[in-house]
This record gives C-alpha cells, sequence and structure tokens, in this order.
C-alpha cells in the first residue's frame, strides 16, 4: 500500500558519502514537516515532484525525500531522490463552546457542529445531561465542578475515549488533564474554564490561573501532542487594566511548549484585534471580546483545514449562548501510516547505500 515511486534517478557512477531524509505531507497545496533526520529538504522538492503529488489519485499525498551526497570528480554533488506513497487522513474536529448551562436544552446545537473532542464549559455534570436529555450521545466524558449544574465537561463522540489523567490536582479543578485515545489518535488534551482569581460563588474552592495551571501541567502537556482549549476568560485587552493574570504572559508560555492559538496562527489575526469575537458580554453585541481558545501544536497548522467562529445571529441572538463556539477542523496523519512511511524512508535510505544504485520499481 505504500510503495515507494521515484521521480528522479541516481547519476552514473554517483558514490554514497552521506544521506539525509524528511518525511512531510503535502496539504491543499502547502507542505509541511511531520519529522525530519537529521534537517529538513522541504525546499528541495522538486516542483514537478509536488505537481505530481498534487495530482495524484489520493490526495493529500505524503513524500519521502532522499538526498545522496555524491562526489563529481572533486566537487560534491547533492542529488535528490524523492520517492512517495500514500496514506489516509483523520480529520479531528475540535469545538470549544460556554454554554451559559442547561446544555441539556441546548446540546442539538453542539451536535450540529460534528465534533470529535468538544469542550465544553458551564454543563451539568453527565449523569444530569443524560437524565435530562437522552438524545445527547457521547463515547466518552470527563467532567470537574463544585456546582452538579455548571461545571467543565469534555465529550468525546465516534469511536474516541477518554481518561483522565493522573496529575489532576482539585487545585486546578477547573483545568482538566485528559488522556483522549482512538486507533489512529493519541493527544493530550487540557481543558479550560478559568477565572483567573475571580471567585463566583458557586465556585469553591477558587481555581488557579491558566498560566499556574499550564505551569503545573507542563509534564502532561509535553509526554504527548497536546490541545489546550477552552474559556480563558482572558485577552491581552484586559492586560495591564485588572488583576487578572497577564494573557500575553501565559500566551508565551504556551508557545514555549510549542502550542500556539489556531485561530491566531492559521487566520493570521492579531491578538486584540480578533475580528470574531467569541463572547457579548452579558449578551451585549456592543461589548464583544474574544476569550475563548483552542491552542494546537505548532506543527498541526499546516494540516489544519479550517477555523470557525460562530456567529451573534446563530448563537446569540436566539440566546443559546451568550459565547459563540470556535471550531478547529485538522487533516492529521494516522500513526500507522506515520509507520508504515517511516519504514518506507528507511527502506528507501538504504536502497540509495548501495554501492550500485540503480532507479527502482515501485513495490507491490
Amino acid at each position: 500500500m505504500y510503495a515507494p515511486r521515484y521521480w528522479t534517478a541516481p547519476r552514473a557512477g554517483s558514490r554514497f558519502i552521506g544521506g539525509s531524509l524528511f518525511v512531510g505531507w503535502l496539504n491543499e497545496g502547502r507542505t509541511g514537516r511531520i519529522s525530519f533526520v537529521p534537517r529538513s529538504l522541504s525546499r528541495c522538492i522538486p516542483e514537478r515532484v509536488v505537481a505530481s503529488l498534487r495530482s495524484g489519485p489520493r490526495p493529500p499525498a505524503y513524500y519521502v525525500a532522499i538526498s545522496l551526497i555524491s562526489s563529481e570528480g572533486s566537487r560534491p554533488v547533492v542529488e535528490l531522490h524523492p520517492c512517495a506513497g500514500t496514506a489516509e487522513i483523520m480529520l479531528l474536529r475540535i469545538v470549544t463552546w460556554n454554554c451559559a448551562t442547561a446544555l441539556h436544552t441546548k446540546y442539538e446545537h453542539l451536535l450540529a457542529l460534528k465534533p470529535d473532542i468538544a469542550i465544553v464549559p458551564e454543563c451539568a455534570e453527565p449523569d444530569i445531561v443524560r437524565r435530562r436529555a437522552p438524545g445527547f450521545s457521547f463515547s466518552d466524558c470527563e467532567w470537574s465542578g463544585a456546582n452538579p449544574d455548571k461545571g467543565l465537561g469534555v465529550f468525546a463522540f465516534g469511536d474516541l475515549r477518554m481518561r483522565l489523567h493522573q496529575s489532576w490536582n482539585r487545585t486546578y479543578h477547573l483545568f482538566l488533564p485528559v488522556e483522549v485515545r482512538g486507533p489512529e489518535l493519541a493527544v493530550n488534551l487540557l481543558a479550560v474554564w478559568a477565572f483567573n482569581h475571580r471567585t463566583p460563588s458557586e465556585v469553591t474552592p477558587n481555581p488557579e490561573t491558566t498560566e499556574a495551571a499550564v505551569a503545573y501541567y507542563a509534564p502532561f502537556l509535553q509526554a504527548a501532542p497536546a490541545v489546550v482549549a477552552g474559556d480563558f476568560n482572558a485577552s491581552v485587552h484586559w492586560d495591564g487594566k485588572s488583576r487578572s493574570a497577564s494573557f500575553a504572559s501565559l500566551n508565551e508560555k504556551l508557545e514555549a511548549l510549542g502550542l500556539t492559538s489556531a485561530y491566531h496562527t492559521y487566520g493570521k489575526h492579531a491578538f486584540d484585534h480578533e475580528p470574531h469575537p467569541t463572547l457579548l458580554w452579558q449578551w451585549n453585541e456592543e461589548r464583544p471580546y474574544h476569550i475563548d481558545y483552542v491552542y494546537v501544536p505548532r506543527t498541526w497548522i499546516p494540516c489544519v483545514r479550517s477555523v470557525t467562529v460562530g456567529s451573534s445571529a446563530d448563537w446569540v441572538r436566539p440566546k443559546v449562548s451568550d459565547h459563540v463556539p470556535v471550531v478547529v477542523e485538522c487533516d492529521l496523519p494516522n500513526q500507522r501510516a506515520l509507520s508504515s512511511l517511516a519504514g518506507l524512508a528507511g527502506d528507501a535510505l538504504a536502497l540509495t547505500a548501495r554501492a550500485a544504485i540503480t532507479p527502482s520499481a515501485p513495490r507491490n
């Protein structure tokens, strides 16, 4: 299934000195790096190879590029011997939406977004939701909160399953470290419903700031591809204007962990200049703020298919919630594809290292 196909042949008399490989993908015309050893050769991919992959029967396609360093007299020559194999893509849809309580009366709005993972602040505990809304079907969930009618819920759908990570600490009880696992997916999710030292009467004990939670859960976030998502109740708009923690500082901490806001990076939006608010405070369209975020690995950005923010007309004016959802869609390679491609890359590099190199025919 992952048979290599070669676009270039080695020069006659090439002598193998050393090599490096690049494993990457082509996604709707954008190239991105999955992994590389020891350096990326993405800039060396010939345009005809890219064009061939674009027109392939099963886009997006994966490619493996082999750089063969040979010698032509006294001058070293770098030869590129790309091969490629196609692999299936997993579409992962992440939704964060503060439902403003009473999820049992609104769950159809959430299901209409077709989430694989949904982070839902202000929802009731799962047993209450199931009892009040038997039509709300999900494959797994985790929840935390002091008020059974208003806490932080995380829901999985389809063949995904969840498990609360053992590092969960009640000091950070409105931050949920959840291992999300599926046949082709392994993600560590930190769900967020932040108060940042504000103490609502229904929240006891007062949870720590998001920045403190991120620092505490840093090992969890570094143990697997990580997502941090939810209602952060924060924006650089308020930095320095209140006693709330600095959002700019939090963003720096998340960036240092290799995470980036999908909305801002994919859409090239500047913080505090977002054209799409996620909160109409107190249902007032003249008080818009962007305070709900989905942070994903920076290496996922080339895989992002879309980032959408709900509209006031669909969510706020009908009094569904004063928050609108943020939806991030990613085309992710499944784990078996990556394993197969890693083997393919090793085979191809071994082929180029043989003393007598000849063009290889595709393997069945």
